[in-house]
């Protein structure tokens, strides 16, 4: 994905969505979107400046000054009926989503269906008052600043739960994947105009938003970089979307491996391994470290990797070429550390595809302390930490915390009682 500006033969970018209609950017400057399976241009979206932005927050704060004064039952229908248009469109959302951010489409649309069940459940919650939303809204205007990794679902529990509280939303899609937000609005048209918006920019657009002391809190479900980055220019409270968690997957000398590889697969594979959270860090015993690994080699050798947009594909590309750039360069250093390569390591071009492709990729006897035994690589790429017995493991546990989930762990019986 580059940005262009406003270059003859540049696409003209798609409009925006501000106080209840789609309407062109008052900006110049245009970026393309990259499809990264084969590096086409999917469209072109605006850089948002200075006068979207007012216009943005200006029709937000007057639908929230009627919102925030409607019933709770009415506003539980009101999310019903944008559930329901989310249901029926949620394929072309899903291939919409799939397109942009090179997630298999069995991934987007269990991220649509999810996002489907959150706007029924929120609506469920409030039904049962009738009260207006009053001093429990999370403010009168909410900015979402979404992530590649899981746009839809953050832009949906996010802005769901300030409508629901009698808040209005701003949300700023990522400069990556910003279509499917695009085409998320659509679902929010039956409400108030102006409760729902969807600007679009790059990392400048949302800190001018926050600069501006125009939102009253801003949540980022980017990393924890971004999160900060917020937080030095903005004149307002800026939260994360989830809480960063770090699972420590462990597997003990008596762990059943086959279960536990596909346990670790599947934990630290999603979205090609691109998830901000969790981030999955295995630590592995070191008597079972290479029975271990060679189970996830026949788990992960044998991934589909491919077009997204076909049913049977597990990986797709990578979100960028940097991104693709980045994870061969963390590969090389953590064996320039001392890691071993297993399996993978290097971009490739499956069924010659063009896109941003990194092979499935396996690291052992990760180093303690560097990117490998940290879970810092977003690609697919799982890295084994070996342990030497209970107190080892409770050492760097203690240095570096994270939710402990023992994989492949064996049930045993209680023992019999007379």
């Amino acid at each position: 994905m580059t940005a262009d500006g406003s270059s003859a033969g540049a696409p003209a970018p798609r409009p925006v969505f501000i106080g209840g209609r789609w309407v062109a950017s008052r900006s110049s400057a245009v970026r393309r979107v990259e499809d990264p399976t084969t590096r086409t241009t999917l469209a072109a979206i605006a850089e948002c400046g200075a006068g979207d932005l007012a216009l943005a927050c200006a029709a937000a704060r007057d639908a929230h000054a009627h919102w925030r004064r409607t019933p709770s039952g009415d506003r539980a229908a009101a999310l019903t009926a944008v559930a329901a248009a989310v249901r029926a469109a949620g394929e072309a959302l899903a291939m919409a989503l799939t397109a942009e951010s090179g997630r298999p489409i069995r991934e987007t649309r269990a991220e649509v269906a999810a996002a489907v069940r959150s706007l029924d459940a929120m609506a469920l919650r409030i039904t049962s008052s009738d009260a207006p939303s009053g001093s429990g809204s999370p403010g009168g205007v909410v900015a979402v600043a979404g992530g590649f990794d899981r746009p839809i679902g953050a832009f949906i529990e996010t802005a769901g739960a300030a409508i629901a509280a009698g808040a209005a939303v701003i949300c700023k899609p990522p400069v990556e994947a910003p279509l499917s937000s695009l085409a998320l609005a659509e679902a929010f048209a039956a409400l108030p105009a102006g409760l729902v918006n969807v600007i679009t920019g790059d990392a400048a657009t949302i800190e001018a938003l926050a600069a501006s002391g125009a939102v009253d809190r801003i949540f980022c479900s980017g990393a924890t970089a971004e999160c900060e980055a917020l937080r030095r220019v903005a004149a307002c409270a800026v939260e994360p979307v989830e809480a960063l968690e770090t699972i420590a997957g462990v597997v003990d000398e008596d762990a059943d491996l086959e279960r536990a590889a596909a346990a670790a697969a599947d934990a630290a594979l999603g979205a090609a391994g691109q998830c901000v959270t969790p981030r999955v860090r295995l630590y592995v015993h070191r008597r079972v470290a290479s029975a271990f690994a060679d189970q996830l080699h026949l788990r992960v050798a044998f991934l589909e990797v491919g077009d997204p947009r076909k049913p049977d594909t597990d990986l797709g590309p990578l979100i960028s070429h940097a991104a693709m750039r980045r994870a061969e360069e963390q590969v090389a250093r953590a064996l320039k550390a001392g890691a071993r390569l297993k399996l993978g390591g290097l971009g490739f071009r499956p069924w010659g595809l063009a896109g941003h492709f990194f092979q499935p990729t396996i690291l052992t006897d990760a180093p303690r302390g560097g990117p490998a035994a940290l879970g810092e690589f977003r690609a697919p790429v799982l890295s084994l930490v070996p342990f030497e017995d209970a107190r080892d493991l409770a050492e760097e546990l203690a240095l570096r915390p994270g939710r402990v989930q023992r994989l492949g762990a064996i049930e045993r019986a209680p023992p019999a009682t007379r």
